[in-house]
């Protein structure tokens, strides 16, 4: 929800630096649980709920089951910069971008604009052809490195920055992390000085169990048959992939016409985008049934 009041802000920004750093330890100390957790196959997937981004580590559900659970890890991180892009390239860490990749795949292959004009490789033969070359010209290369620079930041904070990570990288982003965790840590706001939020469907060290808020109503619809009477349940809270699955494989066996809505949380909307070959699989988790989620 939204935090709001001059009271959370000042109890924010009140954290001393010795609070702080008691905090970030005890939270890398939750991170680190999480994801061995994961690694090992006692848990399918965690959130780390980050003041600009949102993390998906989870368990490839399309590998081979004999695949020890570690090489099956994937991350999947949204939005990003081109700023972090660079940051992770330069730590070694190989990604890719699922939802940029065909875009840029047609760019290439464009061999002009959409206008007509003349390629840049064109405007350089024909330079050539008179006896001059692109570095005569200073301000062409300049214009030329403003363009492909605004390129590079055009998909900043939208779905299309997604990146996936998968392999041995996954080893070290999280070693990144481990290393770099401040970078994940709100530098203005509300949220000043406070880790990331981990949300798990498998308890993890230091975590809490956060029950989901039911309610339950009644509604009378009129129709061409008459009057009829709708139940209506509505859970709100962190609400999990294997939540809904949970819920709708109850609700299945009790109920023969059933309808659900979902409202998706923003910064997880990208994730719902994925081409099939990276698509989240829902998978019920037998651990934890009763309706909640590990928080920190």
């Amino acid at each position: 929800g939204k935090i709001s009041g001059q009271a959370s802000v000042s109890s924010a920004t009140m954290l001393q630096p010795a609070m702080q750093q008691a905090l970030q330890e005890a939270w890398l100390e939750s991170f680190n649980s999480a994801f061995q957790l994961l690694r090992n196959g006692h848990s399918p997937y965690f959130f780390v709920c980050a003041s600009q981004m949102m993390l998906l580590f989870r368990v490839k559900s399309d590998s081979e089951s004999s695949a020890p659970s570690s090489s099956r890890v994937e991350i999947l991180i949204s939005p990003t910069t081109k700023g972090f892009r660079d940051t992770l390239t330069s730590e070694d860490v190989l990604f890719t971008m699922p939802l940029h990749t065909q875009q840029r795949a047609d760019e290439c292959t464009t061999p002009s604009s959409p206008t007509g004009s003349p390629t840049k490789e064109s405007k350089t033969e024909w330079l050539e052809s008179i006896g001059l070359s692109v570095d005569h010209f200073p301000s062409l290369q300049a214009h030329q490195l403003f363009i492909q620079e605004a390129r590079s930041h055009k998909h900043d904070f939208r779905p299309e920055s997604l990146i996936l990570i998968e392999g041995p990288s996954c080893q070290a982003f999280f070693n990144y992390v481990l290393c770099n965790s401040g970078q994940l840590v709100a530098s203005t706001g509300s949220q000043t000085g406070l880790p990331p939020t981990i949300l798990s469907p498998s308890a993890f060290c230091g975590a809490t169990l956060h029950q989901l808020k039911v309610d339950v109503t009644t509604l009378r619809v009129s129709g061409k048959d008459g009057t009829t009477t709708q139940h209506c349940l509505e859970v709100s809270g962190a609400v999990l992939p294997d939540h809904v699955h949970a819920l709708t494989m109850l609700l299945r066996a009790c109920q023969r016409d059933l309808h659900l809505t979902a409202n998706v949380h923003e910064p997880t909307a990208a994730f719902n985008s994925l081409p099939d070959s990276v698509s989240v699989t829902l998978r019920r988790v037998t651990a934890n049934e009763s309706g909640g989620a590990w928080t920190l």
